[in-house]
């Protein structure tokens, strides 16, 4: 009689698959790092690693030992790299609104966008702003441009600068650490045009001036050969550049779930690959006397490698470009050296590589989203893609069964990268698109088989000076995809907005399906049931009753089975509309009542309002002599104006001083007793990205 199992016999027969733990664990020290409320010293990380790594090299002799010491230092390397990346990458940011005042600098990056351009500034000289307040780099906004500017130009400009935006409401997007990583230090928008001071020719610029100069170039008579949305959606595929891309076509491609055919990323690096390597083959192996005597199939591989390398600069080398990059070298390398290419092996190498360049890339929804589809993907496959080539391939080999296969792959394809990223689409965005599986069942073949063909043959005709020969025909494959994001993102229910989940909902559902997929055999069910906790989490998610945004002009109550109700649609479109989008709400909302009226406990006046709920009364005054009065009646006590005075009776005073100091503030209110106060101060933490870290 057979013997079941448990499960550390279980674990340790998955010896092998061990391996693909270690940049899960390398991940898990950087997401350590940032979820931290405060700012570690470089010391206490580095003086970790070494202990641990003392001890590993001590047991090494102790499997059981040197494995766990193993995982730890692992886990203390991503904590240690996210913390120099941190270091390395501090540069002066705004503290507050600088401007009008004249800028000066060097251009680096050109977007054009719908409404303007949009360049960054690099070398920057503000007004009489001291060196060493100086951000590293600036991006403005021209809103009216006559002239052309180009990656390389040295330009002065009269202009507002304003620092990057802090999180609208605590755990919403982070710009401030997304800005810090990039160096961005300021924001803003010029008065009238730019003056030239110098133009850089092209032979005597930096190797990413000049990449940056063909892009904008590339991208710039794209739009003039193909005018409107096409023109620019072609632009994007061939340069990564999306700013020219209205809101409307952008809006359709992410209600039809189509946004990662814009993200450059491996369906694109592969596409690319895939046809130059299968191109060059063909072509050799029609001359016997080559294909018999030298190794064609790997000079071919050598070639796709080299195009995706090209290709990824010309695209902007964002992290799925980078991830994508990487995997499809080792992938090609692999024929190179006779190995096996695709794998999880090679997935979990592309994670280290990204990483360890770009630590902060772990919290990003790019990285996030493109190594969940991929790891399931591959899982998938490795389970089920031999069954699929000989049930449908090997055992009948005709074109009609191969078509049925390709397109029973696509769909699968769809299906299961879908169900991978729709967790961190939820978190990221609060919205899935449930009509995505269908848009790509059409407009995947289209880019695979039309689209990106004729962009390869399109950079090979640039340089020969008929580029644009094929305009044509991809403007007709373009076309078609833009229509086929229109036709599904039309559909009533295109889009399901949700509630912002928590933290803890992701890390458990990524923790599960990590699980699931890196492990074979009967003990990788064991991370459905951490899936099924994240799932009911994510299920009895409690939005805020109460936003107070960081100026105390915009205040929301969100209240179970009622429509958001604003303190006013006209200022703060921005917070307000992601205030609305987090609360799983589609739609403006309903403004506060006028003065002297009531709707639904909620009773306003020139000093202000109040509302009632839960039995707690909440007070929202704008206006000094209120706050007096209200001090004692009330048992939150919300004002836009500083409160000088003792006001003791109120269980929650936020006043004008504590919204400057710790940002937007959510309440959530069971009853008078218990209320929960969260904000964004206390969000992010006491973090170098942090604004208001430096208030404390």
């Amino acid at each position: 009689m057979k013997r079941n199992k448990h499960f550390l016999e279980l674990f340790f027969d998955q010896s092998d698959r061990w391996p693909l733990w270690m940049p899960v664990l390398f991940g898990a020290g950087i997401g350590f790092y940032f979820s931290l409320s405060y700012e570690p010293q470089l010391k206490f990380g580095l003086g970790i690693l070494a202990i641990v790594s003392v001890g590993c090299a001590v047991v090494r002799r102790h499997p059981f030992l040197f494995i766990l010491l193993l995982a730890l230092s692992t886990f203390f390397a991503g904590f240690v790299t996210a913390q120099i990346r941190t270091v390395a990458v501090n540069e002066p940011v705004l503290d507050k609104r600088i401007g009008p005042t004249t800028i000066s600098g060097h251009v680096t990056v050109v977007e054009e966008q719908p409404k303007g351009v949009r360049i960054t500034l690099e070398r920057v000289r503000i007004g009489t702003l001291e060196a060493h307040k100086t951000p590293h780099t600036v991006r403005l906004k021209i809103r009216k441009s006559t002239k052309r500017y180009l990656p390389g130009d040295w330009i002065k400009t009269t202009a507002i600068l304003m620092p990057p935006m802090a999180p609208v409401a605590p755990g919403a997007f982070d710009f401030q650490r997304h800005a810090f990583f990039k160096r961005l230090g300021g924001l803003g928008f010029t008065l009238g045009e730019p003056i030239i001071l110098e133009r850089e020719e092209k032979a005597s610029t930096s190797p990413q001036i000049l990449i940056s100069q063909i892009r904008t170039e590339i991208s710039s008579s794209i739009r003039k050969q193909v005018e409107g949305p096409v023109g620019a959606v072609i632009a994007a595929l061939m340069t990564g550049d999306r700013g020219g891309i209205n809101e409307k076509v952008m809006e359709d491609i992410r209600h039809s779930g189509l946004a990662h055919l814009l993200a450059i990323s491996g369906l694109h690096i592969g596409l690319v690959s895939a046809f130059v390597f299968f191109t060059l083959r063909t072509i050799f192996a029609s001359f016997p006397n080559l294909a018999l005597r030298y190794p064609i199939k790997k000079w071919a591989a050598l070639m796709a490698v080299l195009v995706a390398l090209i290709y990824s600069f010309l695209v902007g080398a964002t992290v799925p470009t980078q991830r994508a990059f990487i995997m499809v070298s080792i992938v090609f390398l692999a024929i190179v050296f006779d190995r096996q290419g695709v794998s999880l092996r090679t997935l979990s190498i592309a994670a280290f590589f990204v990483l360890f360049l770009q630590p902060e890339s772990l919290i990003s929804p790019s990285f996030q989203m493109s190594f969940a589809a991929v790891t399931a993907l591959i899982a998938t496959y490795e389970r089920v893609g031999e069954w699929m080539i000989k049930r449908n391939i090997d055992q009948n080999p005709s074109y009609l069964v191969r078509l049925r296969t390709y397109f029973f792959g696509v769909a699968l394809t769809t299906v299961i990268a879908t169900l991978a990223t729709t967790p961190f689409a939820l978190y990221h965005f609060n919205s899935v698109a449930l009509y995505g599986v269908f848009a790509n069942l059409i407009a995947v073949p289209l880019m695979a088989f039309l689209v990106m063909p004729l962009i390869v043959l399109t950079w090979i005709l640039i340089p020969l000076g008929a580029g644009f020969l094929l305009l044509p025909l991809l403007e007709a494959g373009v076309s078609a995809i833009v229509q086929v994001a229109s036709y599904f993102s039309a559909y009533e229910g295109a889009v399901m907005l949700v509630k912002a989940p928590s933290t803890l909902f992701i890390f458990l559902i990524t923790l599960g399906g990590l699980w699931v997929c890196l492990f074979k055999g009967r003990i990788s069910l064991v991370g459905i049931p951490v899936v099924l906790i994240a799932i009911l989490l994510f299920s009895n998610t409690v939005p805020p009753n109460l936003l107070i945004d960081e100026t105390g002009q915009l205040k929301g109550i969100f209240l179970e089975n009622e429509n958001p109700r604003l303190s006013t649609l006209r200022k703060s479109k921005i917070t307000s509309e992601r205030w609305l989008e987090r609360a799983g709400y589609e739609g403006k909302g309903a403004v506060w009542p006028t003065f002297g009226n009531k709707e639904n406990n909620l009773l306003c006046d020139s000093q202000g309002c109040i509302f009632e709920t839960r039995g707690t009364s909440v007070s929202f005054v704008n206006h000094p002599s209120a706050a007096l009065e209200d001090c004692h009646a009330v048992h939150v006590l919300i004002s836009s104006e500083p409160i000088r005075q003792a006001c003791k009776v109120p269980k929650v005073v936020i006043d004008r001083f504590d919204l400057w100091r710790e940002g937007a503030h959510a309440l959530w209110i069971e009853n008078e007793n218990k209320i929960k106060v969260q904000t964004v101060a206390e969000h992010q933490g006491l973090r170098p990205w942090s604004s208001y870290a430096k208030r404390q």
